[in-house]
């Protein structure tokens, strides 16, 4: 249901506000979608960072964020991203080198996000745009045969 309300005195009445949606239902809600996450290089890590939704009628729970990988498919992170408090977390490059993300120098570090309360799971975000991109993580090293003479 929808309302507008405006101010009204023996003098005057006010202009109509815009519409307000009211629920009346009781039916308690998932948090709200996330916004897209935002990824950035520290050394050797990507740090992945969010803002908390707004979850009106109960405290967030977990996270769950995603990385996309091999054939654009999108995997969970483990624990590291899931906790109940955080806003950011870690993930080593060497990890996102390796299955069954595979990414390599160059790609963009695709991530998205869903939050949980008592009432379920909020919409995964929309995956990020731009922000940290793979960089070579391990030497390149050229073999030497030595032969004994």
């Amino acid at each position: 249901m929808s309302l507008k309300v405006r101010a009204k005195n023996e003098c005057y009445s006010g202009e109509f506000s815009e519409a307000l949606v009211v629920d009346f239902t009781g039916k308690e809600q998932a948090p709200l979608q996330m916004k897209p996450l935002v990824t950035t290089l520290d050394n050797c890590s990507v740090i992945i960072q969010w803002e908390k939704p707004v979850s009106k009628d109960s405290p967030i729970k977990r996270y769950d964020i995603e990385i996309s990988g091999e054939g654009n498919a999108f995997y969970t992170l483990n624990e590291n991203c899931s906790g109940v408090d955080k806003k950011q977390c870690s993930v080593l490059l060497s990890t996102l080198v390796k299955p069954p993300y595979l990414l390599r120098e160059g790609d963009l570090i695709i991530a998205r996000g869903s939050a949980k309360n008592d009432n379920g799971w909020s919409k995964l975000s929309a995956p990020n745009l731009d922000g940290a991109y793979m960089i070579q993580i391990a030497p390149v090293i050229d073999e030497l045969n030595l032969i004994e003479k």
